[in-house]
């Protein structure tokens, strides 16, 4: 059965671009006109997907024991990403690698002790987002402080009284976002806190739309439609133009997503490529780093025109090829079906 949200895939695919876009400056490509200098924003939107999905698997499949079904559910979730994670960071410490000993910057022993030390905790997202230990593929930091927290996470969610895990959410929600506020800050702690928080919201706008459904569904479906894609809309537009409205945007997130995840608005869009846009979201937000790294490295005598288009057109091409030769191998699908499904089955209640 095929529950994938194909307005959810292609706001993913979005969400990914708009990242990108904010990092041309890292890579090497800059402007004076800087666009989408807000678009860190758009990493809460992958927070506040997971979150609802997290809940709703847990819902849908209630555990006896909550720590060994939430160990279980995130190794389901994180191994297929480790193949993407191993090519990109190898990828980029090889070839940066080559360059500094080429430069003289290295020594083939600093190359080989550095790799070495670093390369399989980046791997594996074991690294940290904070000062000289930020991952080298930048945009992993994601992935790496949700890889700590999501077992967490997922306890609370698969918590057998639902109004305990409505609490628990609505409370830190309430906290981080009243007295933190939301922030683009990528070093520890804050990196792990502001997952947890885009995680909770992700559940609450699944526990609350489940619990207020008849409300929401009772409005026309094109009212509704017009609603969650002005939202969208509302949110590009604010982080385009660097209006630093972040709790409006979050604001503008969490009613998009409540409309479309739930079916209420949009519920019968299906497509195959908008499917692949969303699957092809992770990879994307992945390899747009390297592909923009080996642009700064080997591009230097390049146009402006031609390093974006090269960047944008790269990326795209890369995270394709990449995505395609992966899916076809899917290491790791043995042992999710088969050993990862008898945990979660077994730890289920009978």
């Amino acid at each position: 059965m095929n529950n994938r949200n194909n307005i959810a895939d292609i706001e993913k695919f979005i969400a990914a671009l708009i990242i990108m876009t904010l990092h041309r400056d890292v890579v090497g490509i800059r402007s004076d006109v800087y666009y989408f200098n807000d678009g860190w924003i758009f990493v809460e939107l992958f927070l506040l997907i997971t979150g609802y999905y997290t809940a709703r698997h847990f819902e849908a499949e209630p555990t006896d024991n909550p720590f060994k079904s939430a160990f279980a559910y995130e190794m389901k979730k994180f191994l297929p990403i480790l193949p993407y994670t191993a090519v990109a960071v190898a990828t980029q410490w090889l070839v940066f690698g080559v360059v500094q000993v080429k430069n003289h910057s290295w020594s083939l022993k600093d190359f080989v002790f550095l790799f070495a030390g670093d390369f399989p905790f980046e791997m594996l997202l074991l690294n940290t987002a904070d000062g000289g230990e930020q991952p080298f593929v930048i945009p992993l930091w994601y992935l790496m402080a949700l890889i700590v927290i999501f077992p967490i996470v997922s306890v609370i969610a698969g918590l057998k009284n639902k109004y305990v895990s409505i609490f628990i959410c609505f409370m830190y929600c309430t906290i981080y976002y009243g007295m933190i506020g939301v922030q683009s800050i990528i070093h520890f702690p804050n990196s792990l806190l502001r997952c947890v928080a885009g995680l909770m919201l992700g559940m609450l706008i699944y526990y609350l739309t489940g619990l207020f459904s008849d409300r929401i569904f009772r409005h026309r479906r094109c009212i509704l439609n017009v609603i969650c894609a002005a939202t969208f809309a509302i949110a590009i537009i604010f982080a385009m133009k660097n209006l630093e409205a972040y709790r409006f945007i979050l604001l503008c997130f969490v009613i998009n997503l409540a409309l479309a995840l739930s079916g209420a608005a949009f519920g019968s869009v299906k497509s195959k490529v908008l499917e692949f846009l969303g699957k092809l979201s992770m990879p994307l937000y992945i390899f747009h780093y390297v592909v923009g790294t080996m642009i700064e490295l080997f591009g230097k005598k390049l146009g402006y025109g031609m390093r974006i288009a090269i960047y944008y057109l790269g990326s795209l091409l890369v995270s394709v090829v990449i995505y395609m030769v992966i899916d076809r191998i899917r290491p790791f699908d043995g042992f999710i079906n088969e050993s990862l499904g008898t945990v979660l089955t077994d730890s289920s209640i009978k």
